[in-house]
């Protein structure tokens, strides 16, 4: 994992960036003339959080990285209110300090950090969530324990009557990874949609963000709604499980 700057951008569009990489992977990245801004294209789609729960108070994120969820929450007065409060769940207090010295995350009374594993934080958690947020990695695809039916029935249990969830994953459309994790959020949550970050074509590994809840997801005027994908899994897929998650196949 290492630091890198850009003179033009991530996406050369002529501003200074500074990122945070694993491998091939950007884990995180900010603006440096507006380090609170969701800088990376997938990060902003997770303003469909607050756009179907405007009134939230409270937020769960699991994996913290940069912190530019964090960051976004607490500057972003038209999409949470100075009283909405957040914990973040990320397993590496290393992390965490990489945030503070080098992306600008600054300790707040209305955000809590939890250094744990997000399957633990889940199986203890009594705790009631408007949002969540997720954006988990490990070497470049998402920890099987947290996209089981078991981690996402957790999940479910955590969120309130009108609660959402907002995931992110890498994968390719027509990918089996996919199919199984679309087929274990529509095995555990009434409704789930799909938003590809980059391209239609199926066969392309990109970010893909996933919203799912009990509620009804329906987005009035959003200009991610040009995003949303028709996804219809092929043929007979088996969710993610405890006992089955070959999420690294």
């Amino acid at each position: 994992m290492y630091i890198s700057e850009q003179e033009n951008g991530v996406y050369n569009e002529g501003v200074k960036t500074r990122s945070l990489l694993s491998g091939r992977y950007i884990q995180s990245a900010i603006r440096l003339d507006d380090p609170d801004e969701l800088y990376l294209r997938y990060t902003k789609f997770f303003t469909l959080g607050p756009a179907l729960v405007p009134d939230a108070k409270t937020v769960l994120m699991l994996g913290g990285g940069g912190m530019s969820v964090p960051k976004w929450f607490l500057a972003d007065t038209q999409s949470f209110s100075k009283y909405a409060t957040m914990d973040v769940v990320e397993i590496d207090p290393l992390m965490t300090e990489v945030a503070k010295k080098h992306f600008f995350f600054k300790d707040s009374e209305r955000v809590t950090v939890y250094h744990e594993d997000g399957r633990i934080f889940l199986n203890r958690n009594t705790k009631k969530y408007d949002i969540v947020f997720i954006d988990v990695f490990k070497e470049g695809t998402v920890p099987f324990h947290l996209m089981t039916v078991e981690a996402m029935t957790h999940i479910r249990n955590a969120l309130t009557e009108n609660g959402v969830i907002c995931m992110n994953c890498i994968a390719a459309l027509d990918s089996l990874l996919f199919a199984r994790i679309h087929t274990t959020l529509t095995n555990v949550f009434s409704n789930v949609k799909v938003f590809y970050i980059t391209s239609q074509e199926p066969d392309k590994e990109q970010n893909i963000m996933l919203l799912a809840g009990q509620k009804n997801l329906e987005l009035q005027d959003n200009p991610f709604l040009a995003n949303e994908y028709n996804y219809v899994a092929k043929g007979d897929i088996e969710p993610l499980t405890d006992n089955f998650a070959p999420v690294d196949l």
